[in-house]
């Protein structure tokens, strides 16, 4: 019986430590609402799962919501090829039409002229253009139903990565690990819309690791062009010494993309920079 008072008071504290913690049961919550995402009326139970997950401000929540990021952005990319292959058979489509239009305007001609054995095949032109156009207005109507789940993707997108910056902020030591490494699993640095949104969450995060994160995709060989300008100045609300040496180094290196690294170090300076010289001399002035 002692035994047991002592494990009831144990088993008490556990039960309160499950039921506080509230993100598994969301984490469940908005894997199965992300199974919606696609289909009509997904927003109404995306949304608020989307909402719940975050309101955890748990950090194991940047992973999740980060992979979410990058299924919108290959969930796009396939109805866009989707599109474009309705509207390749939607011209196919056309051609024939007009095709069929021709040979209609030469078998009336026939027919006018007394030749009495085309009827059949005028009906069977005419049953073709009637059906090919219902066939175009079906396609039609799919691309605009596309278009606006593709819509809706790109405005979830804008929120989730909203939603990656909310959950980075103030995060320290361990916790700021963890956030960064959520965010490098689920997207690639080497893709350039994936690249651009590490930038501008990490770029907005006010992380002190932010530094580090941007310059290295700065640095990253597979780096697209854009990338690597939105990670300069993106930059300029991180820079430390080691940033700005690297800038600069980038700045000798290579002219045409230093003119940016110039400004970016002439707006962490809030003065304007001429020369390599005077951004070695500010930087000596950093601690």
């Amino acid at each position: 019986m002692a035994a047991m008072r002592r494990i009831l008071p144990l088993l008490a504290a556990a039960s309160v430590a499950l039921a506080d913690d509230a993100f598994p049961l969301r984490l469940q919550a908005f894997e199965e609402a992300r199974a919606f995402t696609l289909e009509p009326g997904g927003q109404a139970k995306v949304y608020p799962a989307v909402e719940a997950l975050v309101a955890t401000g748990d950090v194991r929540a940047v992973a999740p919501v980060a992979a979410y990021v990058l299924e919108t952005i290959t969930s796009e990319r396939r109805l866009l090829e989707d599109v474009r292959r309705i509207q390749k058979e939607i011209g196919e489509t056309v051609d024939r039409l007009e095709a069929v239009s021709r040979e209609l305007s030469q078998l009336d001609l026939k027919e006018k002229a007394g030749d009495r054995t085309v009827g059949p095949a005028i009906e069977q032109r005419k049953s073709e253009q009637s059906l090919r156009e219902r066939q175009n207005e079906r396609r039609m109507k799919e691309i605009e139903q596309i278009d606006r789940t593709i819509g809706f993707l790109r405005e979830l997108r804008r929120r989730l990565v909203d939603d990656c910056v909310t959950l980075l902020k103030g995060r320290k030591g361990e916790d700021a690990a963890a956030a960064i490494a959520g965010m490098r699993r689920a997207l690639d640095v080497a893709d350039k819309e994936q690249a651009l949104v590490l930038v501008t969450v990490f770029g907005a995060s006010d992380l002190a690791e932010a530094e580090a994160q941007l310059l290295e995709i700065l640095a990253a060989p597979k780096a697209d062009r854009s990338v690597r300008l939105r990670a300069q100045y993106a930059l300029a609300r991180h820079l430390s010494r080691s940033g700005a040496e690297a800038l600069v180094r980038l700045w000798e290196r290579d002219p045409k993309a230093g003119v940016h690294a110039q400004h970016v170090l002439s707006l962490a300076a809030k003065r304007r920079l001429l020369t390599i010289e005077e951004a070695r001399a500010w930087i000596a002035t950093l601690p």
